[in-house]
């Protein structure tokens, strides 16, 4: 889940004693050591290992709503006929109100319009539009309809694009939020930032209905906020950088594009207090050109002196390498089994009244230590039990705990936390739900780096998901060894789906499947 974290010295790990094993044990084959494995789930891929975008030139998802068929327009009379992208456009219509977008749009641009079938190829230089009460999303390089009209209350047709878009594309997604009511759009856009896609606002001053860009810019994702008219050549020059076209030459070491690296690493060091070190090349340069695709920087020297002269972008690109893919009970099989194995037996044998502390390392935006407390407390409140639970989560991204303190998050969550958890812990508010006051009491938030500043200690439950794909082994082995220090005997580690422990000296599995030990 995240891509969080920086790896500075820790050569106090040499020293720890060897403790006992955590976690209960099941009979497994045992591995050599720490490693990260291939998934279908293109989100979380080792960067090392990443697939690249499916489509060989840049998708543009567009969402609106209401007051959208004028941004529409806009945008659409200053995109030039061969711009070398493909566009879909997502908007809300219901089922029994007939779609004219397609010959209204055929008088702003002489590229194809074309309206959804199911199995539809994208094809460069052309126009897709949804039909009415259907929602679609992009696999494989074909367009595919949802099963059947939407009438969910929850439908989220512009997230559920631009969650495929994102895993489809990658560096070659961009999504853009129109005018409209509500947060459509915003979780979509994280998945979009989160794999390098671009993201791209509305000027609220421009929208008939500014809440959809308003929530873009302030989850902090929009690389530009632009009226519609300014975007296509926004979008023309990231597009032509070798970012997005995809030949930028892969690194060697020795070479001056490798030392203008470490100069970079230096000055994001100088700048923000963060060390990148321990993190895989791959992570941190692909990172390093997203950056530069935005800027249109066309050199790794050119983009260390905008570094040294402007702090900002140091934070910028600092906020880049930390960002992740997360979401509320995201992996929902591996959370059913941490509840029924860790969570359950945990609260049957602990008295009432005792503590029960966790930790969440590289917490981001909140959403997973929130799921964590959820589970807690809902196997409490079904042993009769009261406990004092503490969920401790920590992240270097003071931005991302911002958001995670202020626990306000976009309707798209309907879509992972069932009604009755809805209703339980949070409040529905203007398009927004926020986290309830005993959800929020039970979790602590802490700027940490997790590689430098002292652990946790007497754990019950440690998360650290999709944090080790990002790291080189040595520091994978560092951090395992701290998460393992912090734990009491016989507490829980709780992994992402691509990685493990390696040696099962200190960890055994619960659930190896699920990454639990």
């Amino acid at each position: 889940m995240d891509l969080r974290c920086t790896s500075v010295g820790l050569t106090e790990l040499g020293a720890l004693a060897p403790r006992a094993k955590s976690s209960i044990s099941m009979n497994d084959q045992h591995e050599a050591s720490p490693q990260v494995e291939a998934e279908h789930d293109r989100e979380v891929q080792p960067v090392d290992r990443e697939e690249p975008p499916r489509i060989g030139f840049p998708v543009v998802g567009i969402g609106a709503s209401a007051g959208g068929l004028e941004a529409f327009f806009e945008f659409f009379d200053a995109v030039p006929e061969k711009s070398g992208m493909a566009y879909v456009l997502v908007q809300h219509l219901p089922l029994d109100r007939d779609s004219m977008l397609v010959p209204l749009l055929a008088k702003h641009t002489t590229m194809p319009v074309l309206e959804i079938d199911d199995g539809m190829p994208i094809e460069v230089d052309h126009v897709y539009v949804f039909r009415p009460g259907h929602g679609a999303t992009v696999h494989q390089g074909l367009l595919h309809l949802g099963p059947g009209p939407v009438e969910h209350p929850n439908n989220r047709p512009i997230d559920d694009f631009f969650r495929s878009l994102a895993e489809e594309q990658r560096e070659r997604a961009i999504c853009i939020v129109m005018s409209g009511m509500g947060t459509n759009g915003a979780e979509g856009s994280r998945m979009v930032s989160a794999v390098g896609g671009l993201c791209v606002a509305q000027d609220p001053e421009s929208a008939k209905f500014p809440s959809m860009p308003h929530r873009l810019i302030a989850q902090g994702n929009a690389d530009f906020v632009l009226r519609p008219r300014d975007m296509p050549q926004a979008l023309l020059r990231y597009a032509r950088h070798p970012y997005a076209r995809g030949t930028d030459e892969p690194l060697r070491p020795g070479t001056p594009e490798s030392d203008r690296v470490d100069e970079i690493l230096g000055v994001l060091r100088a700048r923000t207090k963060r060390d990148f070190t321990g993190y895989k090349p791959p992570t941190v340069v692909r990172r390093i050109r997203r950056r530069m695709g935005v800027l249109q920087v066309s050199t790794l020297e050119a983009y260390a002196h905008v570094l040294r002269k402007n702090t900002s972008e140091a934070n910028a690109l600092a906020d880049d390498i930390l960002i992740h893919v997360t979401g509320f009970f995201r992996d929902p099989e591996a959370w059913d089994s941490l509840r029924t194995n860790v969570v359950e037996p945990l609260v049957a044998s602990r008295p009432d009244g005792a503590a029960i502390r966790c930790w969440v390392t590289a917490c981001a935006t909140g959403e997973e230590a929130y799921s964590l407390a959820i589970l807690l407390d809902e196997a409490a409140s079904a042993s009769g039990k009261r406990f004092d639970i503490k969920v401790f989560a920590t992240d270097m991204a003071h931005r991302a705990l911002r958001h995670a303190r202020a626990g306000i998050y976009a309707n798209g969550i309907d879509m992972d936390i069932a009604p009755a958890r809805l209703e339980r812990y949070f409040v529905k508010d203007e398009g927004v739900y926020r986290v309830n006051a005993t959800l929020r009491a039970m979790v602590v938030f802490a700027p940490q780096n997790v590689l430098q500043d002292p652990p946790f200690s007497r754990l019950d439950i440690c998360s650290c998901r999709n944090l080790l794909i990002y790291l080189e082994p040595s520091t994978q082995s560092r951090l395992l060894s701290l998460l393992h220090f912090g734990l009491q005997p016989g507490g829980t580690l709780f992994l992402g789906s691509s990685e493990t422990p390696g040696n099962e000296e200190m960890f055994e599995p619960i659930d190896r499947r699920w990454r639990i030990y």
